[in-house]
């Protein structure tokens, strides 16, 4: 797709969190997650987080929502385009 090392998200608190961890740490819920994904992102070159509005990505927001609430595992796999 032309991306590498990127994180999309949806929620601007997520994403100020990823970025400034102290300041919005207090405005977060899922403090956890946070933490989680600035781990992961570590081990990333070149990582960053960005904000992308939910209206913006409207087929990825409801495949989300249809797998989280599907109560079955599902799982994606990509494969990158070969010519």
């Amino acid at each position: 797709m032309g991306f590498q090392n990127l994180v999309n998200e949806d929620s601007v608190q997520v994403v100020n969190a990823m970025q400034n961890f102290s300041r919005y740490m207090s405005h977060v819920r899922s403090v956890v997650v946070v933490e989680d994904v600035k781990s992961l992102m570590v081990g990333i070159i070149g990582a960053f987080s960005t904000h992308v509005p939910r209206q913006a990505n409207e087929i990825a927001h409801r495949l989300t929502h249809t797998v989280l609430f599907s109560g079955s595992f599902c799982s994606w796999l990509e494969l990158p385009f070969i010519r």
